[in-house]
C-alpha cells in the first residue's frame, strides 16, 4: 500500500516546493487524493480478499476477485465493515475493537472521511479545498486503520 503511493507523494511536494505558486498545482492536489484513496481503496480489499480465498477454490477465487477486488467502493469505514460483516461478524468486531484502542481513533476516522470527501469532490468536478500536506495526513490516518485488518485476519 505505501511505496508507490509515497513515492508519487513525494514527487509532488518536490514538484510543489520548487514551483509554490504554479497553477498547475491544483491539479497535482487532486490527482494526490485519487493515488491515496485509490491506494486505501485497494489496500482494504486485498487484504480481506487474500485472506478469504486462501486455500480457497477456483471458483471462490473467482467470486471474492469479482465482487471485493473489482467492486467500486469508496474506503469509507462503513464500507470496510459492511464488507467484513458479509464474511464474518466477529471479523468486524474484532477489527472496530482494534481501531477503537488507538488513542487517535476519532481522528483516524475522520480523516479517513475527509480523504473520502475529497476524493469524491473529484469525481464531481468540486474545488479540493485540502493541502497536500492535509492529503498526507489522511492517507496516514487511514493507513493505520486498514492495517488493523491485518491483525484481525492474520
Amino acid at each position: 500500500m505505501d511505496r508507490d503511493c509515497i513515492s508519487t507523494m513525494r514527487e509532488i511536494r518536490g514538484r510543489m516546493r520548487k514551483k509554490p505558486f504554479d497553477a498547475f498545482n491544483v491539479h497535482l492536489i487532486r490527482y494526490a487524493v485519487i493515488i491515496c484513496a485509490g491506494a486505501v481503496e485497494r489496500a482494504y480489499k486485498s487484504i480481506i480478499a487474500d485472506y478469504v480465498t486462501q486455500n480457497a477454490s477456483a471458483e471462490i477465487d473467482r467470486y471474492v476477485n469479482t465482487v471485493v477486488r473489482n467492486s467500486k467502493n469508496n474506503p469509507r469505514l462503513q464500507n470496510i465493515n459492511a464488507l467484513l460483516k458479509q464474511f464474518n461478524e466477529k471479523w468486524n468486531d474484532d477489527f472496530n475493537r482494534e481501531i477503537k484502542v488507538r488513542a487517535s481513533y476519532n481522528m483516524d476516522v475522520q480523516n479517513l472521511a475527509s480523504l473520502v470527501e475529497a476524493r469524491n469532490d473529484v469525481a464531481h468536478g468540486k474545488s479540493v479545498t485540502c493541502s497536500l500536506e492535509d492529503i498526507i495526513r489522511y492517507y496516514l490516518s487511514a493507513r493505520q486503520l486498514v492495517s488493523k485488518l491485518e491483525v484481525v485476519l492474520v
